[in-house]
């Protein structure tokens, strides 16, 4: 038997020991008991009414200004001219931030949802959350829900063909990490200490990047989240433990990418999603879908 299959054993059995043979419904290591009872400072309950197909709900920071107008001219604009796809930025709260800027970009485009957490990366699964609790409470009637970034190019018409396509149900579609590890550097942003998640192997989970849930399992995952161990890291927390607790699927999907992607509209002329935009660049890609490419017959039309 080989040295690494051995070490690999080793850590197998130690999380049996650590937290039994089904870790994550199991009490042992996961179970908690939290609230979400943060305030809206800004909530738009009427902004799902009517027929809607898809919701989009893009987690920002208060202070990116420009990448949200960046999507708002660019990619985001089809949602303008489509009755049954939504758009919504999710915020939390920076004291460094006029608030009344804020406000008054909330009054101008009427898209922003924002809750009195304060706004950081280790909140990120709580801002994670906030969408899960405005979309079964203000959206029940999406059918489908995607969470992505303010750094994020999203082919909207392809999306949708996609999602018009799916059968499934109780799902969570995008692009899917198998057989990750905890960082052990302590430099690292993902760093995690072994004793917020002391099993050796992450759940298999979708990218924090882009990801579709369907309406089905909004609810379950915030109620699993309130009876779950706070975890940083969201997409491990909400598409992979949650996920894991309340039984959904995990769908991939292999026009989501978790990388960058040239930054050129023929990227995307297969493709849902990249990652890794700054807001000149997503201008610039959309700049492009005017010009007459060999690549200008996009799947779903941009154009």
């Amino acid at each position: 038997m080989g040295i690494g299959i051995v070490i690999n054993f080793r850590y197998l059995v130690w999380d049996f020991i650590e937290c039994g043979f089904n870790p994550y419904l199991s009490g042992k290591c996961f179970s908690g008991s939290r609230t979400h009872n943060f305030k809206y400072l800004i909530n738009k309950p009427n902004l799902c009414n009517g027929s809607v197909f898809l919701l989009i709900a893009v987690v920002s920071a208060p202070s990116e200004f420009d990448k949200r107008r960046a999507i708002r001219e660019t990619w985001g604009s089809i949602v303008m001219n489509d009755a049954e796809v939504r758009l919504c930025f999710i915020l939390g709260y920076r004291s460094n931030v006029d608030q009344n800027k804020t406000q008054e970009e909330s009054d101008r485009y009427g898209d922003i949802v924002q809750e009195d957490f304060l706004d950081s990366y280790k909140n990120l699964s709580i801002k994670s959350e906030a969408i899960l609790r405005f979309a079964f409470s203000f959206c029940p009637e999406a059918k489908y829900i995607l969470k992505t970034d303010t750094d994020m190019f999203i082919n909207v018409p392809v999306l949708v063909e996609t999602l018009r396509k799916n059968t499934q149900t109780n799902m969570i579609m995008g692009f899917v990490h198998s057989g990750a590890t905890p960082y052990s550097n302590r430099k690292s942003k993902w760093f995690i200490e072994r004793g917020y998640f002391p099993l050796t192997y992450y759940p298999d989970y979708a990218s924090g990047t882009a990801y579709v849930l369907t309406q089905d399992v909004t609810k379950n995952l915030f109620i699993a989240a309130l009876h779950t161990k706070y975890f940083s890291l969201e997409d491990v927390f909400i598409t992979g433990i949650l996920r894991t607790r309340i039984k959904a699927n995990l769908i991939h999907h292999e026009a989501f990418h978790s990388t960058k992607l040239p930054v050129d509209i023929c990227s995307f002329k297969d493709n849902i999603s990249a990652h890794r935009f700054s807001a000149a660049e997503i201008r610039k890609i959309w700049s492009q879908k005017h010009l007459n490419k060999s690549c200008e017959s996009l799947s779903g039309g941009f154009g």
